[in-house]
């Protein structure tokens, strides 16, 4: 199957092996969209016993030598998401699906992101970052290990709300980046998880192609 008709995919697999690799450490079955019944290695920084279970993971383009597994055994690669996912899933573009998660106190780096949840390569993620009681939105850049503070428009003091922060963050996604990249959004672990939830809820936030919000297992 061409890489690009699968590329960034969120789907369901049920896990059957611990391979022992450090990278690919899990191989399993894919059980929901158009490869449903394939094999597939499963990159997974974790040490939790998976085996047996049926996680989300979104696949990606499988490396073409010098990694420490046969591809041969599972031509399709996926990263870990999560063991948990909202009743009636099975498949979803990465464009469609927001990935969330607490993290710390601190503003990270994505390359910190990644150290703690690894959906895969992220360009581009929203970090909330809890400072003086008000929530503070991040745009963080992948390539510059850039911070900026999401601000409100000219003529407006302050930054933007959680919501506009959100949207402004989607339409950058869905204009400058490839719609196979994750949408990530991580906030500081002292904000009140429906305080955020809420907001993905929105309606302007299904007007971006949103369809599903799900929470990512920490790997670290």
């Amino acid at each position: 199957m061409d890489p690009a008709s699968y590329k960034g995919k969120i789907v369901k697999a049920k896990v059957s092996l611990d391979t022992g690799d450090p990278l690919y450490r899990l191989r399993g079955t894919i059980t929901s969209g158009e490869t449903k019944g394939d094999q597939c290695y499963i990159i997974h920084k974790g040490v939790e016993d998976l085996l047996d279970k049926e996680v989300l993971i979104r696949l990606d383009i499988p490396p073409r030598e010098g990694f420490g597994v046969d591809m041969e055994e599972g031509p399709y690669v996926g990263s870990y998401i999560s063991s948990r996912y909202p009743d009636g899933f099975e498949s979803a573009l990465s464009n469609q699906v927001i990935l969330y998660g607490p993290l710390g106190t601190k503003v990270p780096t994505i390359r910190e992101i990644a150290n703690v949840y690894a959906p895969g390569f992220m360009p581009f993620n929203l970090h909330y970052s809890l400072e003086d009681g008000k929530v503070i939105p991040y745009f963080l850049s992948g390539r510059t290990t850039q911070m900026k503070v999401m601000q409100r428009n000219k003529g407006r003091r302050g930054p933007r709300s959680i919501g506009y922060a959100l949207r402004n963050y989607l339409s950058k996604m869905n204009k400058g980046s490839e719609p196979y990249n994750p949408r990530v959004v991580t906030f500081d672990k002292r904000i009140g998880l429906e305080q955020i939830l809420s907001e993905f809820r929105e309606e302007k936030i299904r007007e971006k192609g949103i369809l599903w919000h799900i929470e990512m297992d920490p790997q670290r």
